[in-house]
């Protein structure tokens, strides 16, 4: 079955320096400053995301995984989003 990882705090990939005939280097990644996953409303939006992705007819049911609901449900839903 297919994988598709999603990462955030991306924000474009440095291919300055990447050789068209070296297919093992890819370029850098240049990571988002502005991007904080401790800021509770990135927390509430990365759940609401991967919540919203489970509802598509063309994720297989119960195979999309999202790490955000074991680290709501290791902190509890009430204690959910956590704050800075």
């Amino acid at each position: 079955m297919p994988v598709v990882e999603i990462f955030w705090g991306g924000k474009a990939i440095d291919k300055s320096k990447v050789h068209p005939f070296n297919a093992t280097y890819t370029g850098e990644l240049e990571l988002d400053d502005a991007f904080n996953m401790a800021a509770p409303e990135s927390q509430q939006f990365l759940l609401k995301f991967c919540e919203g992705l489970k509802e598509q007819n063309f994720i297989v049911a119960n195979t999309a995984k999202c790490w955000i609901d074991d680290f709501r449900d290791f902190v509890g839903a009430a204690s959910f989003p956590v704050a800075e």
